[in-house]
C-alpha cells in the first residue's frame, strides 16, 4: 500500500467545527500510541526514518508541514495544514517531515508501540531490507 491523504468527518456548525476520526472505520490501523511534536524550528526537519513494521498517520493541528515520503517507486511530496486530511505513512515508507514555522503541531498515530529495532536509518538500508524480503 502506497502513502496517501486520508479525509476524517467535520460537522461545522455556528459553534465551530468538530472533526471526527472512528477506528477502524477511518485509518487503516487501530493505533496503539500517539505522540505530538512541536516546537520545531522554522525550516526545522524530523522523522528521516522508515519503520519495518509500523504504521502511522501524521495530522497537521497548526502551522504547515511538508512531507516527503520515499518507497521503492520512488519519491512523492504532501503538504499538510489543520483540517480534515491526514496522510498514512504504510511500513517501509521513508517520511522526511519539514516544519514550515515554529508553531507547527504535528499530531502522529501510530500502529505500534516505539521500538528502536524497528526503526529504519538510510535510505540504502530500506532499499537492502525491501530487495531482500522480496527475493
Amino acid at each position: 500500500m502506497a502513502a496517501k491523504l486520508i479525509s476524517i468527518d467535520s460537522f461545522p456548525d455556528s459553534r465551530g467545527s468538530l472533526i471526527v476520526g472512528e477506528f477502524p472505520k477511518t485509518l487503516p490501523f487501530d493505533p496503539v500510541r500517539f505522540f505530538v511534536v512541536r516546537d520545531t524550528p522554522a525550516g526545522g526537519s524530523r522523522g528521516n526514518h522508515a519503520h519495518r513494521t509500523n504504521q502511522q498517520v501524521l495530522f497537521c493541528l497548526t502551522g504547515t508541514v511538508h512531507v516527503k515520503v520515499y518507497d521503492s517507486n520512488g519519491w512523492e511530496e504532501f503538504t499538510l495544514t489543520p483540517g480534515t486530511q491526514g496522510l498514512y505513512l504504510p511500513a517501509l515508507h521513508w517520511g522526511e517531515q519539514f516544519y514550515l514555522s515554529s508553531e507547527t503541531t504535528l499530531l502522529v498515530l501510530a500502529s505500534e508501540t516505539f521500538s528502536a529495532e524497528g526503526y529504519i536509518e538510510s535510505l540504502e538500508e530500506l532499499d537492502s531490507y525491501v530487495a531482500n524480503r522480496n527475493s
